[in-house]
């Protein structure tokens, strides 16, 4: 009853004070509102299981040797799956994309080819029809079989249920549809699409393109697995380093210092996104501070003005724990109302960092759910208590006697208190200025950074070619020889080029190398540079400087010998000052003596924050591969020469699809991108901070300049809060502005 009675007078004070009431509802709904919407994310991504069938038991297994984590040998697989007693079940899995042709317009989809545990593994069955037989994906004996995701289903082929038994052309093999997967397992609910839920379609882990993929000493394939019930990480890879040790002495030429890491799925999966989600959401728990220390200066001017009624509530018999309730009854009023609009504002912020975020980083299906309901009922609670105990405890106790003697006039809650709250206020916020300036430093930087290539008008795309139609290296010679001819002569075409992987993709491949006078490296020892398998023309294109030698020639065909152009870190690297030029490099990944006839400029191939590492380049004449890039420098604007290029592609194969068609300087505005969008984040939050210690400072020399007697009450408008001061001279509760007459 007490406490109702509590709620009602609360009701009524902060009725009576709509400029005060709404001052504290906009700070604390700003403060909770931006918390909600990071710990929406926050919880999204590194708080939620994974949406798989008994999540905490999945675990990624990587291959481990001193240069880090790689993919698994097929064979290596298999070893691991026979000879393990920890894992209920391994599987493994590679995406890649498959051409779909033969229904219309070619179409790229992205693809997974999977072993038959793989479904099994993950928790997850066919909603129709169904998934792989354990024969139907042993590289003995391939079955051309395929299952649908359920996006792909609905969007190709209209949800129609007669597509199982039906047969579609995948790479350039006709592959019959057993199964369709359930909206369950779809993209956008799991971050960076929980990898394994991107794939459109599933096929035998045989039919991988790259069939080197499957044999021993190709790493290719990741391997994910089900732990046994009642096991753990620690147990799991104890167990495959025994088995590690085995095949390391079975296989000495590809095994040798080859181990085995375990890692739980949603660490692999996650990890990345930990440290800048914390330093969002520690952002924002700095701006709730400083918004509580602002409604803390409120309350405190506020009950000044009510001393007179608390003493004369103490003077009837009321104790200190009843004033200090009621005092908290009005604060937690204060964070209900706010709360009714925390929501909304959540809301508000979710669309913006999603706006903000690379679609493929975060979870789509970001939901205020009963995790963030409870923290956000559990903040509210906080923020009461920092808040409001602290006026509430001040306040309790008034001086009985003179305050009835002065008729409530004269002194006000000690300014120590509020002094301590302007410095408070002042210290969060020049963390957050500290910690935004450092972002804005790197990613201003980032800008800074030459990627060693130009990007004005050039446009970029990927295709692969299926192996079924191209299986030999002429065969794919050709097509490529073919296909740059034709996009070179498109109008509005000033120079194209291919390449394997182009800068900042995320495509990319690497290789040990070794000079003539050193011994052949074992397993994955040995120094390593990047690879990259382009046209005579791609420096050119690119503008990517010449430093030493020639580039690739007309010359330099298949039965040539073969050449190579290395940039300036590989050159020293392996050469230190000597001339490189005419010295030879054999690679491991393709078993040849390479001869250097040029050096190029270093390339920031993955990130722009990269150091310089050493690049190889190989030509497309000598070492055709089936996945290739087209870099494209148009006359005008780059995006709109998309669908010409596309034609001139489909003069020569009108069955084979291109994708990922963007502009270079896209792509180098993405890989600048999150860095940019933590310092703009991390600089708005300390900005809000930063205005809201500079208004309690007003508080502050508001509360000041009447505490020389006069009786606080707040302002019908809010442009009466301020009067112009007086000369200092000491007062009854620190230093002010000097006593006005009350006359």
């Amino acid at each position: 009853m007490d406490l109702l009675t509590d709620l009602r007078h609360a009701a009524r004070r902060l009725a009576k004070s709509p400029g005060f009431t709404l001052g504290a509802l906009s700070l604390l709904a700003l403060g909770l509102g931006a918390n909600t919407a990071i710990f929406t994310l926050v919880n999204a991504v590194l708080l939620r299981p994974l949406p798989f069938s008994d999540p905490d038991r999945l675990m990624m297994v990587w291959a481990h040797s001193e240069r880090g984590d790689s993919a698994a040998y097929y064979p290596e697989f298999v070893d691991w799956r026979e000879q393990n007693t920890s894992f209920a079940s391994l599987a493994v899995w590679r995406g890649q994309s498959i051409n779909l042709s033969g229904t219309g317009e070619p179409e790229r989809l992205v693809g997974s080819f999977v072993s038959a545990s793989f479904f099994p593994t993950l928790g997850v069955s066919a909603a129709l029809g169904r998934t792989f037989q354990p024969e139907e994906t042993e590289p003995s004996s391939p079955a051309p079989v395929a299952v649908l995701s359920h996006g792909l289903w609905q969007r190709r082929f209209g949800g129609d249920a007669a597509v199982v038994g039906r047969t579609l052309v995948l790479n350039g093999n006709a592959h019959t549809v057993v199964g369709v997967l359930g909206p369950e397992f779809a993209p956008g609910r799991a971050p960076f699409d929980g990898w394994f839920m991107s794939g459109e379609v599933f096929v035998p882990a045989p039919y991988f393109p790259n069939k080197n993929g499957l044999e021993r000493g190709q790493g290719e394939m990741m391997v994910v697995g089900r732990l046994k019930p009642g096991l753990d990480r620690a147990a799991a890879q104890t167990d495959l380093a025994l088995v590690a040790r085995r095949l390391e002495q079975a296989y000495p030429d590809t095994h040798a210092g080859r181990g085995v890491r375990v890692i739980p799925l949603h660490e692999q999966i996650a990890g990345p996104l930990a440290a800048p989600l914390w330093v969002l959401q520690g952002g924002v728990v700095l701006v709730l501070l400083v918004a509580c220390a602002n409604v803390a200066h409120l309350l405190l001017a506020r009950v000044a003005g009510r001393r007179r009624d608390l003493a004369v509530r103490a003077a009837l018999g009321a104790g200190r724990g009843r004033l200090v309730r009621q005092l908290l009854v009005e604060a937690g009023l204060l964070t209900l109302l706010a709360s009714a609009t925390v929501l909304l504002l959540a809301w508000w912020g979710l669309q913006g960092l999603l706006g903000l975020l690379p679609p493929d980083v975060v979870p789509r299906d970001l939901a205020l759910d009963l995790r963030v309901m409870g923290f956000t009922l559990a903040l509210c609670a906080l923020t009461t208590v920092a808040f409001g105990l602290v006026p509430a405890l001040q306040s309790s106790r008034p001086e009985v006697m003179s305050v009835l003697r002065d008729g409530g006039r004269g002194g006000t809650p000690r300014a120590r208190f509020r002094g301590m709250l302007v410095v408070s206020e002042v210290s969060l916020s020049l963390v957050l200025l500290v910690g935004a300036g450092l972002l804005l430093r790197s990613a201003l930087a980032l800008q800074r950074v030459d990627p060693g290539f130009r990007t004005a008008r050039i446009l970029t795309m990927e295709f692969r070619l299926p192996p079924a139609r191209y299986a030999k290296a002429d065969q794919i010679a050709t097509f490529l020889r073919e296909a740059l001819r034709q996009v070179q002569e498109t109008p509005g075409v000033e120079s194209a080029a291919l390449a394997r992987a182009i800068p900042l993709s995320g495509n990319g491949a690497s290789d040990t190398y070794r000079r003539e006078d050193q011994p052949e490296p074992q397993g994955a020892q040995g120094p390593s540079t990047q690879t990259n398998i382009v046209s005579p023309e791609y420096f050119q294109t690119l503008g990517i400087p010449l430093l030493r030698g020639r580039s690739f020639g007309a010359d330099d065909r298949l039965e040539t010998p073969r050449v190579m152009v290395v940039n300036a870190t590989l050159a020293q690297q392996a050469f230190g000052a000597a001339d490189p030029v005419g010295r030879r490099l054999w690679l491991k990944g393709t078993d040849q003596w390479y001869t250097v006839v040029g050096v190029v400029g270093d390339v920031k191939h993955f990130q722009l924050s990269d150091p310089p590492a050493a690049q190889a380049y190989l030509t497309h004449e000598q070492d055709a591969r089936i996945f290739a890039c087209f870099v494209v420098r148009t006359a005008g604007d780059p995006a709109a020469m998309g669908p010409a290029i596309r034609k001139a592609i489909w003069s020569v194969d009108k069955d084979q699809p291109v994708w990922k068609v963007v502009p270079l300087a896209a792509l180098v505005e993405r890989s600048r991108g999150s860095a940019q969008a933590l310092s703009l984040l991390v600089g708005l939050f300390a900005l809000v901070a930063l205005l809201l210690a500079a208004g309690g400072t007003c508080w502050a020399w508001c509360c000041a300049s009447r505490c020389a007697g006069r009786r606080w009450a707040w302002p019908s408008a809010p442009w009466r809060l301020w009067r112009p001061p007086a000369p200092w001279a000491p007062c009854s509760s620190g230093w002010g502005p000097a006593t006005r007459s009350r006359s």
